[in-house]
């Protein structure tokens, strides 16, 4: 990273008093510049958002861009929800779709996600409802310890199962399969998903349906993990 980034950014928040969580936002900075990649994609999120710090979506681009260089999963995922949001950018959804792509490489999980969504619509990449399949089922087989399941991950994962029942219930992606349907409902549904245990109520009164059941559409890329 530009040493002229620290040394302006460094100047800016000489003056500010807040921490976000137990450190300024200088400090995040300086730690960041040392090659820490969670205090990067922090310092990336506070910027992009004005989040104790003033907010500044070209640092952050520049931030996230050479985390995700240093093979940082959610540096790269945040670098795709720059793109995928037109934050300080133009909107850029093939670009976006990429970064995700090396993200879920990489192992974040909301990555994967995000791109099973644009697999599933077309959106910025070729429409291909088989992989997005595919992608949710590798989601929905993540195993999360106990402690983890009611964290950011844990909605991921039970949405990404919820989206494979749906798909498995509408016979997207591949043949139409009631019984593998009613199995990630279920899942879902443990994972305290409510949209999903209802979903799943649906099907066990009234069968598969064609039309997309109730689901729940998170914008992943405002609300998911930074740091």
């Amino acid at each position: 990273m530009k040493r002229l980034l620290l040394g302006a950014l460094l100047a800016v928040l000489a003056s500010q008093a807040q921490a976000f969580g137990d450190r300024t936002a200088r400090e995040y900075l300086e730690s960041c510049e040392k090659g820490d990649d969670a205090d990067c994609n922090t310092i990336g999120h506070m910027l992009r958002y004005g989040v104790d710090a003033p907010k500044d979506e070209a640092r952050a681009r520049e931030i996230f861009i050479a985390s995700c260089k240093r093979q940082s999963a959610r540096g790269c995922y945040n670098l795709g929800s720059i793109y995928n949001d037109g934050a300080g950018v133009a909107v850029n959804k093939a670009a976006a779709a990429k970064i995700f792509e090396k993200a879920c490489g990489l192992g974040e999980i909301t990555a994967c996600a995000n791109l099973a969504g644009m697999l599933l619509d077309g959106t910025g990449v070729a429409e291909d409802p088989e992989r997005a399949r595919a992608l949710y089922a590798r989601m929905c087989a993540t195993r999360l310890p106990p402690e983890r399941r009611a964290s950011w991950d844990g909605r991921v994962v039970a949405d990404c199962c919820n989206n494979l029942a749906n798909l498995y219930e509408r016979g997207v992606g591949g043949a139409q399969d009631a019984a593998a349907a009613e199995r990630f409902y279920e899942k879902a549904c443990a994972l305290e998903a409510e949209h999903s245990c209802a979903n799943l109520a649906k099907l066990r009164a009234h069968g598969v349906s064609r039309k997309p059941p109730q689901t729940s559409r998170r914008d992943y890329d405002r609300d998911g993990p930074t740091d």
